[in-house]
């Protein structure tokens, strides 16, 4: 059950950051949207399997797990954000 909770946390994270330091970055606005869809991935499939409120004998794995998750949903992130920017066309000034 804790893999999709660290998703969760760090999506409310996020929206929390966002509201408090009123950020209107639209790069922030896609890893919200990569945030929520790793949160609902891991809700629909805990759901799927019956575990949705069950903690195992394992939960040190799951929240390891749920880091995994949730660092490579923000890698993912800082990636395409990178690669936007840098084939970003150059503004001309004259």
């Amino acid at each position: 059950m804790t893999c999709y909770a660290i998703s969760v946390i760090a999506l409310f994270g996020v929206l929390g950051a966002r509201k408090f330091l009123h950020l209107k970055n639209p790069n922030l606005n896609s890893l919200i949207l990569m945030l929520f869809g790793g949160s609902i991935f891991g809700v629909i499939d805990h759901l799927w399997n019956g575990q949705l409120f069950l903690v195992g004998k394992n939960w040190q794995m799951d929240m390891l797990l749920g880091f995994a998750i949730t660092g490579f949903i923000f890698v993912s992130w800082l990636v395409v954000v990178s690669l936007t920017k840098s084939k970003a066309p150059a503004s001309t000034s004259a």
